[in-house]
């Protein structure tokens, strides 16, 4: 320890850096978007991107510098997503979601001193608000209509709505499959395919669904089996189109999107008898509860129990 000449120990001031000081040494706000983007999967990266670029927009139209936010920043960005934009409570939730994940990972790699997000409120989101899905009997007539919407002769339409609606995947692990991970395993028609969070999965196939996967892979032997009209990978708003065009010709008047068919297939699974279990497998859901959520017929007063048990009691 340093004396002084009298031999008392020294105290030397340390000179705390104003935020204007500490400013100069900030990484550039889109070079941390960037690097906090990489570890997410593509599809996420986007829209994670997206969120943030226009929560920082709001900030640059108050010029108020990312590191100077603080909670009632956030929160009323969250407001005006409701109030002025007329965003559902799902999706303002989903947005400061990602906004709080990115003030989060800014705090964790000591960009900033402190998360100005950690206890900004989301809205409640109520798990009863019907979204659009598919009766049994709509989508039987978009099974019947693909059959000749498809106007390239690329049997895409069938292909790609049965995916969807018979085995419940999300567009992007259909769009992903090639023709070269279509198998027969164990007497069954398979197709190999990687599910959310880059997880290898073989899909079997119904009778359906494989002839129409036939039909669209033709006399090819590799490459992926949803082109998009240029030949190459097929993107996902070139899968919603088709599934818009589908539902279109079947006389479909709902708003429906390829995720209403992942919707359509939990719900129409669980109406058909199959446990929550194997619907929970098939969907590849984590946790029964998200299935649940998927189901839009949950509170159909056909289902009620009170009909099972009334039918054993008077047996």
């Amino acid at each position: 320890m340093d004396r002084s000449p009298h031999g008392n120990p020294l105290v030397v001031a340390q000179v705390v850096p104003s935020f204007r000081e500490r400013e100069q040494h900030i990484p550039p706000r889109d070079y941390l978007i960037r690097a906090w983007v990489a570890a997410f999967q593509p599809n996420t990266r986007r829209n994670y991107q997206l969120i943030v670029g226009d929560f920082f927009a709001h900030c640059d139209n108050a010029n108020l510098h990312y590191a100077n936010v603080r909670r009632a920043h956030i929160e009323a960005w969250g407001r005006g997503l409701a109030e002025k934009r007329h965003n559902m409570p799902a999706t303002v939730a989903h947005k400061l979601s990602a906004v709080r994940s990115f003030y989060a990972w800014l705090a964790e790699e000591e960009h900033i001193d402190k998360d100005p997000a950690s206890n900004v409120r989301r809205p409640r989101v109520l798990d009863d608000i019907a979204r659009p899905y598919l009766s049994l009997v709509e989508v039987m007539k978009c099974m019947d209509v693909a059959e000749h919407t498809d106007w390239k002769g690329w049997h895409r339409d069938k292909a790609l709505f049965t995916l969807l609606a018979l085995n419940g995947l999300r567009s992007s692990e259909a769009l992903g499959v090639n023709i070269e991970t279509i198998e027969d395993v164990g007497g069954h028609h398979t197709v190999r395919t990687m599910r959310k969070g880059q997880k290898p999965a073989t899909i079997p196939l119904s009778v359906t669904t494989y002839k129409a996967v036939q039909a669209c892979v033709g006399d090819r032997k590799a490459g992926p089996l949803f082109r998009s009209n240029s030949g190459q990978r097929m993107d996902r708003y070139s899968a919603s189109r088709i599934i818009v065009r589908v539902c279109k010709a079947a006389g479909v008047t709902k708003k429906v999107t390829p995720h209403s068919l992942r919707r359509t297939f939990i719900t129409l699974a669980l109406d058909a008898g199959v446990s929550l279990r194997d619907v929970q497998h098939s969907a590849a859901h984590s946790d029964p509860r998200v299935t649940s959520r998927y189901d839009q017929n949950r509170r159909s007063m056909d289902r009620n129990a009170t009909f099972v048990l009334s039918a054993h009691v008077a047996s």
